[in-house]
């Protein structure tokens, strides 16, 4: 769901929106290295009424995008009307586009969102399940149709930040705690970035908030559940 700062310092305020279907619940299963995820019809669902909060999103210094159905129309449309800054985390899942041609719709939902906004962050899964492209090409098509900078997260391997003009990787930071599970790590770098925005720590480049989400991720990992854990 959209999540939107009231100011530039670090204020923030929770705003409630319908839920016509009851609150999605997810149910995660560790397989190998990865989780999987169950969800019942609200979690499938993801559509999120924004008409009630139109006038937030659109004084809100930095709106950030997460798990929403980018492969309808409807929620498109509104997101695609916002003039305040945008971040996006697509957040694809198997079992969200099972449908005939929802993947296909997917790609180009988030193609036309990623036109208007400063970050998108895929895992190296999102970029299998909606382009099946390599990674470095799927960078280079979101640049192409107009985000300002492409983060893509690769699990052990750290993650990377593309821009037209540089790449910045980091790696994640070896800790003496045991890993616990993954749930919650792609968040906490989606949050810690979008905090950096905030803060307007990006403007000097990316490479210090990418290490910051990183070692976010790194301790989020070491404990059991999606809460982010700082390190």
């Amino acid at each position: 769901m959209p999540c939107a700062p009231t100011a530039r310092r670090t204020t923030w305020r929770l705003v409630a929106t319908p839920a016509p279907l009851g609150t999605a619940v997810a149910t995660a299963e560790r397989v190998g290295g990865t989780m999987r995820y169950a969800f019942n019809r609200a979690g499938l669902e993801r559509f999120v009424d924004l008409a009630p909060v139109a006038d937030r999103l659109a004084a809100a210094p930095l709106v950030v995008v997460s798990c929403l159905a980018l492969e309808h129309e409807a929620q498109l449309a509104p997101l695609l009307e916002l003039g305040s800054p945008l971040m996006i985390d697509p957040n694809a899942r198997p079992a969200y586009l099972e449908a005939p041609g929802a993947v296909a719709r997917f790609a180009a939902g988030l193609d036309r969102l990623a036109a208007r906004a400063l970050l998108v962050k895929l895992s190296d899964e999102d970029v299998e399940l909606v382009y099946g492209e390599p990674v470095d090409a799927v960078a280079r098509r979101l640049l192409g149709a107009g985000a300002g900078a492409v983060c893509i997260t690769r699990g052990p391997d750290g993650a990377e930040v593309v821009t037209a003009d540089a790449v910045v990787a980091a790696p994640v930071p070896a800790l003496d705690a045991p890993l616990v599970d993954t749930i919650g790590a792609g968040d906490s770098v989606l949050a810690t970035l979008a905090a950096a925005v905030v803060a307007g720590r990006h403007e000097a480049g990316w490479g210090a908030s990418l290490e910051r989400a990183m070692a976010v991720a790194a301790a989020t990992t070491r404990a059991p559940g999606g809460l982010l854990q700082l390190p």
